[in-house]
């Protein structure tokens, strides 16, 4: 009984942080989830967080709409899970509605012949009807224009007529995030010199991007630079000794030998 006292208390203070935030116009607040990999391919999954930020900083740089942060989502999912057993973690319509939200955008990209094409939805979450469907395509080192089109796309479709402001690039995560898919793109095109360079602005810009470092490393494999992969990874285990992704390092550190 008091685990499910406080979990629901845990609940309602979610619920009461989400549905306080300032809302310019109620009839903008939208939620955002991640453009899954719908690649079938587990190497682009680090693709999907990254272009999901990149258009969600887009999307928020618009006056008149709200974004509603995935921290805070999955947090009330997460809770909502555990009170009520089958409770899919993407139900999203559900958390919409609990937080007084109208519009879900969600989607999937996939690669096609070294190209990046993502597919984006919008659903209107008091009907949980699909209002709208479009796609686009770049390449995978241009997803920050690729971003920026798709926003303004969603921007029109909603019929928001306010100017961008540049309030969502004060923070440094638009562009570090920008460095880093640029960085996966050119690794997956085999061009892994300019990857080098990209994945090296986003340990620059934010030292404990631990993903990063690891990338670095699988570049500097992939293009037959053995020592200094081996540096990287080294410096990896280090810096990020709990990592997740510790035992994919150790086991590549192993490949390279002595």
């Amino acid at each position: 009984m008091v685990e499910i006292l406080v979990r629901a208390i845990g609940i309602a203070l979610i619920l009461v942080s989400l549905m306080t935030q300032t809302v310019s116009a109620a009839d903008n607040r939208i939620i955002v989830q991640s453009i899954g990999n719908s690649s079938g391919d587990q190497r682009l999954d680090p693709l999907s967080d990254g272009f999901s930020d990149l258009l969600v900083a887009y999307l928020s740089a618009y006056d008149e709409l709200e974004i509603l942060y995935r921290g805070d989502l999955h947090r009330l999912w997460q809770e909502l899970a555990q009170s009520r057993s089958g409770l899919a973690s993407t139900d999203a319509m559900q958390i919409g509605k609990l937080v007084q939200a109208n519009t879900l955008i969600k989607g999937g990209f996939v690669k096609i012949n070294g190209s990046f094409r993502a597919t984006v939805h919008i659903y209107d979450i008091a009907t949980a009807q699909l209002q709208y469907s479009f796609e686009e395509s770049s390449k995978i080192e241009d997803v920050e224009e690729l971003a920026s089109s798709m926003a303004q796309h969603i921007a029109d479709r909603l019929m928001i007529h306010g100017n961008m402001t540049t309030s969502a690039w004060v923070d440094s995560s638009p562009l570090i995030n920008t460095h880093f898919m640029k960085g996966l793109g050119y690794y997956y095109n085999g061009l892994f010199d300019h990857a080098v360079a990209e994945f090296m602005q986003v340990i620059d810009l934010d030292p404990a991007r631990a993903d990063a470092r690891m990338w670095l490393g699988k570049c500097y494999v992939a293009g037959g630079e053995h020592d200094h992969a081996r540096i990287e990874f080294e410096r990896f285990l280090q810096e990020f000794p709990n990592h997740e992704d510790g035992d994919t390092v150790s086991e590549a550190l192993s490949l390279l030998g002595t």
